[in-house]
Parts: structure tokens; C-alpha cells; sequence
């Protein structure tokens, strides 16, 4: 059995080594995979062990998956939008770029630019800001510092 408790507005942050669950872990959270057995349970959605990925969504749960995945070929503008997908995130999607480009100048300064000709970091920056766009209750990062140099998370932690 797994059991993990996180408050509001806290940070929890799973330490264990290469290979012992934490990305399968996330991905069931975020209902990108079933459990074999057992459910998931968030706020007072007690299962769901039978819906689509996309429902995630519409209970509050964003996943930041490892390894960026931004759209190369499409601007900073356009991969934040892909992220407002949700109606009540897709209604307020100007006013949260705005927000988001506030929390992530350098996205403000690279706005125009395509994300694929963006540094490792800055991609990252980038698909943190997308799945915010969707107003999350509970945002997952799966290996948020892969790929940065090493100064990088202590410089955008706070």
C-alpha cells in the first residue's frame, strides 16, 4: 500500500532512487496509467481508476511530464495556450499568459520565439508555465531539473 498526504499549497517531493516508481507513481495520479490495483483518490473524487487521462484535468490535476515536451515548431505565445484547455483556464487564457509571463520574464522576453530554438532551461520554464495555464489544484513536475545546469533549480526556487 501507498498512501501520500499533501495539504494546500504545500510541496511534496518524493526522494528515491532511479528506477523505484516515482515517474509510474505520477502517471497514475495524473491518470496517464491505471493502477493495477487500489485507486487514487483527490479532494473528494474517491476513484477513478476507469476515465481518461483528459478527466485528470478536469478535477484539478496537471502533469509537467519529464523530458519538456514543448511543441518545437510552434512560439512561446502558442505552447502556453495549449495549456488554457480546460473551459474555465480557456475563458481567463489572456489574462493567465499575462500572469505567467510575470512569474517567467525570460518567457516574456522569448514570446515570439519558437520553443524549439529555446535553451534546455527555458523550455523547462516554458512547459512549468503551460500547465499552469490550466489553473491546476495540484500540479506534478516529473523530473523538473533534468536536463538544467546545475545552479539553475536553486536559481528559479525562490
Amino acid at each position: 500500500m501507498c498512501r501520500s498526504r499533501a495539504g494546500r499549497a504545500r510541496i511534496v517531493a518524493p526522494a528515491r532512487a532511479n528506477g523505484a516508481g516515482k515517474s509510474t507513481t505520477v502517471r497514475m495520479i495524473a491518470g496517464v496509467l491505471r493502477p493495477q490495483k487500489g485507486a487514487i483518490q483527490f479532494g473528494r473524487a474517491r476513484r477513478w481508476p476507469d476515465r481518461p487521462a483528459t478527466s485528470s484535468s478536469v478535477r484539478g490535476i496537471t502533469l509537467v511530464p519529464e523530458g519538456r515536451l514543448v511543441l518545437p515548431a510552434d512560439e512561446v505565445m502558442e505552447n502556453l495556450q495549449l495549456g488554457a484547455h480546460i473551459k474555465a483556464a480557456f475563458a481567463g487564457r489572456r489574462a493567465g499568459r499575462l500572469r505567467l509571463l510575470a512569474l517567467f520574464p525570460r518567457l516574456f522576453e522569448r514570446r515570439g520565439q519558437l520553443a524549439g530554438s529555446m535553451s534546455g532551461g527555458e523550455q523547462q520554464m516554458l512547459a512549468i508555465a503551460r500547465g499552469l495555464m490550466a489553473e491546476p489544484r495540484l500540479i506534478i513536475l516529473d523530473e523538473p531539473s533534468l536536463g538544467l545546469m546545475r545552479s539553475s533549480p536553486r536559481k528559479y526556487s525562490g
